[in-house]
C-alpha cells in the first residue's frame, strides 16, 4: 500500500512539473504575442522587435508596417519633460556620477568632459550636488542641432556654463567621455569613435544593452515620438574594439532594466550594462 501511494505521489509530482513547464511556455508565448501586436501603439516597456542584422534591415521592416504606428507623443513635448526631472536622480545617474567624481579627483589639472547625447539635466544634477565644486571643469554636450536649440530654451543659463556641439569628433582631447543610453542608437558609433585620434583618457558608457553570449544584433524600439533601431552589443566585441584603441576595463556596473524580444528569448536582458575604461597610453 505504501509503495502504491509513493508511486502515485511520484506520478503527481512529475505531472505537476510538466504542467508548470507547459504553463510557463504558454504564458511566455501569449506575452510575446501581446508585445508583438501592441508594439506600434504602445510606448515604453521592455518590448522590442527583432532581431535584425543591420539598421538597414530593421528600417526596411519598419517601413512595411509603419502605417500601424500612431504617433502618441511629439518630440518637443517629450523634451519639455526634462525641466521637471531635475529633482530625480536615477540609479544609473548615481552610478555614473560616482565614477565621474572619482575620475575627476584623479586628474590633477583642469578637466574637460564630453557628454554624448546629453540633455543638460545630468550636468545640472551633478552641479546641484556639488560634484564640480572646487574644480576647473569644461563641460561639452554633443547632440542634434534641433535638440540643442530646445535645451537652450528649457535651460537658458546653460549656454554660459556648457559648450555645445553636434560633432562627435569634438571629443578629441577630452579627459572624460560620457555616453548614457546613447551609443546604441548610432549605427556606426565605434567607427566614428576610432577617428578621434586624440582619444579621451577615460570613457564611461552607461545604460546599454550588452549580451555576453549573443553576437551583436539590432532591434526596433518604440520611444513614444518615433520607432527607432538600436544595437544590442556583444560584450566581448565592445571590449576587444576598445582594447585595440588602448583602453582597459577598470570597472563595470549594472542597472535594473528589462528588455524582451518576442519569440527570441535568448535575447532577454534583466540588466543594462555600464563600463568604465582607461586608456593605458597617450
Amino acid at each position: 500500500m505504501n509503495e502504491v501511494r509513493w508511486l502515485w505521489e511520484k506520478v503527481l509530482a512529475k505531472f505537476g512539473m510538466l504542467f508548470f513547464r507547459l504553463y510557463k511556455k504558454v504564458y511566455r508565448y501569449i506575452k510575446d504575442i501581446i508585445i508583438y501586436l501592441t508594439f506600434f501603439n504602445h510606448y515604453g516597456g521592455s518590448g522590442r522587435l527583432g532581431p535584425f542584422k543591420t539598421f538597414e534591415e530593421a528600417m526596411k521592416y519598419l517601413e512595411k508596417y509603419r502605417k500601424k504606428f500612431q504617433r502618441i507623443g511629439r518630440w518637443d513635448v517629450y523634451l519639455d519633460k526634462w525641466g521637471a526631472s531635475l529633482s530625480i536622480m536615477h540609479d544609473y545617474e548615481y552610478q555614473v556620477g560616482f565614477h565621474l567624481c572619482n575620475l575627476i579627483n584623479h586628474i590633477n589639472k583642469p578637466v574637460r568632459i564630453f557628454e554624448l547625447g546629453g540633455t543638460g539635466t545630468f550636468y545640472l544634477k551633478l552641479k546641484k550636488r556639488g560634484v564640480f565644486d572646487g574644480k576647473t571643469i569644461t563641460y561639452q554636450i554633443c547632440n542634434l542641432p534641433e535638440t540643442i536649440r530646445k535645451i537652450k530654451e528649457i535651460f537658458p543659463d546653460l549656454k554660459d556654463e556648457v559648450k555645445f556641439t553636434s560633432d562627435i569628433l569634438d571629443a578629441r582631447g577630452s579627459d572624460i567621455f560620457i555616453a548614457i543610453q546613447t551609443i546604441r542608437y548610432i549605427e556606426n558609433f565605434f567607427e566614428i569613435f576610432s577617428l578621434l585620434e586624440d582619444f579621451p583618457k577615460y570613457v564611461i558608457i552607461a545604460l546599454e544593452p550588452v549580451h555576453k553570449e549573443l553576437e551583436s544584433f539590432v532591434v526596433l524600439q518604440n520611444i513614444e515620438c518615433d520607432i527607432v533601431p538600436h544595437w544590442v552589443y556583444n560584450k566581448k566585441s565592445i571590449l576587444s574594439f576598445l582594447n585595440n584603441l588602448g583602453y582597459d576595463l577598470i570597472d563595470e556596473f549594472r542597472t535594473k532594466v528589462e528588455m524582451t524580444v518576442p519569440f527570441y528569448h535568448k535575447a532577454t536582458l534583466n540588466y543594462f550594462s555600464g563600463l568604465v575604461l582607461e586608456r593605458r597610453y597617450d
